[in-house]
């Protein structure tokens, strides 16, 4: 995706808890830190934005032709929590910042871009200061504290449009403080870390699951591998259509994106078809879905198969309210509905690994 803004004359290439409360590490999309990529924009020179994890700073390169520059763009940044805009994302009231070896001609500065099609462009004070001052594009106030931004976010007569959402947000040196490297340290975006991107996916083995109290698997209904059909238990390894335990091969899949792990439960037909298990209500049976989403966010921990953002999930610091996968009733029968429940730590709720 092209990322331009005529304004600052810039553009860049964004690259791709009760008892058992603390078994449970925190909300599946929990961040740690943002991740951000160093990229190149321009041409006749090689600028760019390096990282030194044994100091924790950034060194934009000095470019070497007119219209080049350095930037570190971050990855999928959160929006601006603004009061009365009902935009999400993590509360950044006191505003991405950065400290810069030197300071020059309005480089370096970070840029938060959003789609409503405005600006917000924040300058250093001074060099090795992380005071900053942001000016809003275009034709908005100059000088403004990050405070003030924010109220000029919130002004519907400023001409910006309904969608304060980010779009793009990054660090840019035009200038490189006349040819010499400048070193950034201190680099937040809101309470977060910028680090380099990074991102791992881990599947694991693929099989069945047994409950501990029924000993019976976890198993799609009817053989349907399709969005929808409902999840229930039955005889582990039973065959259907002939082939063994084929409505029975799950695997947990694992995604980290700079710290913040999400997880997926996921079957898997005979033909290869892999479909996400989903928590559609609170006391809700389970069910298969083609796409991801809140209700198919799952994690791993011990031996329960937890849903930390699917509807009625709250984990808060003085209770426990959780969805787990559970056994309804402790059945012992074949066809009993699996659903998602509060957690109680029954062995119902109690599953193996695939």
């Amino acid at each position: 995706m092209i990322i331009r803004n005529v304004a600052v004359t810039i553009g860049a290439v964004v690259l791709a808890a009760g008892s058992s409360a603390a078994a449970f590490g925190g909300a599946a999309s929990a961040a740690v830190s943002q991740g951000a990529n160093g990229v190149i924009y321009g041409s006749g020179g090689t600028p760019q934005a390096s990282y030194d994890a044994a100091n924790n700073t950034w060194t934009l390169e000095s470019p070497t032709s007119p219209g080049a520059s350095a930037q570190i763009v971050l990855v999928n940044p959160a929006n601006v929590a603004i009061p009365g805009q009902g935009v999400g994302g993590p509360d950044i009231s006191d505003g991405p910042t950065f400290k810069a070896s030197a300071v020059s001609g309005g480089d370096p500065r970070w840029v938060l871009e959003f789609h409503d099609g405005c600006s917000l462009v924040g300058t250093p004070t001074a060099a090795n200061s992380s005071d900053l001052t942001w000016s809003a594009e275009p034709g908005g106030s100059q000088g403004m504290s990050w405070a003030d931004a924010f109220t000029w976010l919130e002004d519907g007569g400023n001409g910006c449009g309904a969608d304060a959402g980010v779009s793009a947000a990054y660090i840019v040196d035009d200038t490189s403080s006349n040819g010499v490297p400048t070193t950034l340290s201190d680099v937040m975006y809101g309470t977060e870390n910028v680090v380099p991107y990074s991102s791992s996916t881990t599947h694991s083995a693929q099989g069945p699951i047994k409950n501990n109290t029924s000993g019976k698997c976890l198993d799609v209904t009817g053989g349907q591998f399709t969005s929808g059909t409902k999840l229930q238990q039955y005889t582990c390894g039973a065959s259907f259509n002939g082939v063994k335990g084929a409505d029975q091969k799950f695997e947990i899949v694992t995604d980290d994106v700079n710290g913040a792990v999400t997880g997926y439960l996921e079957a898997i037909s005979p033909s290869g078809t892999v479909l996400s298990v989903s928590a559609p209500t609170s006391g809700g049976q389970l069910e298969l879905s083609a796409t991801s989403g809140a209700d198919t966010d799952m994690l791993k921990s011990g031996p329960y198969y937890t849903f930390p953002e699917a509807p009625g999930s709250v984990l808060s610091p003085t209770g426990n309210t959780l969805m787990v996968m559970d056994d309804s009733g402790s059945s012992t029968a074949n066809g009993a509905k699996i659903i998602s429940n509060v957690l109680n730590d029954g062995s119902n709720q109690q599953w193996s690994l695939p």
